[in-house]
């Protein structure tokens, strides 16, 4: 009896650590470590809105985040409202997905289209490849495959 206690007890504990690798949005999209973000333009002329400082809970009102690629690198579940996590310049931002959606602040993977990925020249998506994997976000594999996606194009 203690065996299935303890096996169940596992079970459990997978599932929920499983569980915090995802997160589904309001609007249906989701979003796991490990996902691209595409950052858009801040909502207001003092800077995003919902991007800020994990330490300082500041919001950023750096303008170089406007088209950027970003790595998700942590989902925090437990926050309200829920935060995506990902490192630009050696900081921890945080995100509310929800409201970075809703306000245009990030432009959701899905409704992504050519024209977007038209407006990303192919050298700035080289360059931010380059500054993720210099981050460590990405490995040299990654950095290759996704190198000769964009060199394709």
């Amino acid at each position: 009896m203690q065996n299935i206690t303890l096996v169940l007890l596992f079970l459990f504990a997978s599932l929920v650590s499983w569980s915090q690798d995802l997160y589904k949005t309001k609007s249906g999209i989701t979003y796991k470590i490990g996902d691209t973000l595409y950052i858009g333009q801040p909502l207001s002329n003092l800077g995003w809105l919902s991007i800020y400082e994990t330490r300082e809970e500041d919001y950023i009102r750096n303008k170089n985040l406007i088209d950027k690629l970003v790595i998700i690198t942590d989902i925090n579940l437990e926050a309200n409202p829920v935060h995506l996590i990902f490192n630009y310049l050696n900081k921890d931002l945080k995100i509310d997905i929800d409201d970075a959606i809703r306000n245009k602040e990030v432009i959701p993977h899905v409704k992504r289209d050519l024209a977007d990925k038209k407006k990303l020249n192919k050298y700035q998506l080289l360059k931010d490849l380059k500054d993720l994997l210099d981050s460590g976000a990405l490995t040299q594999e990654e950095f290759n495959e996704e190198k000769k996606k964009i060199l394709k194009h």
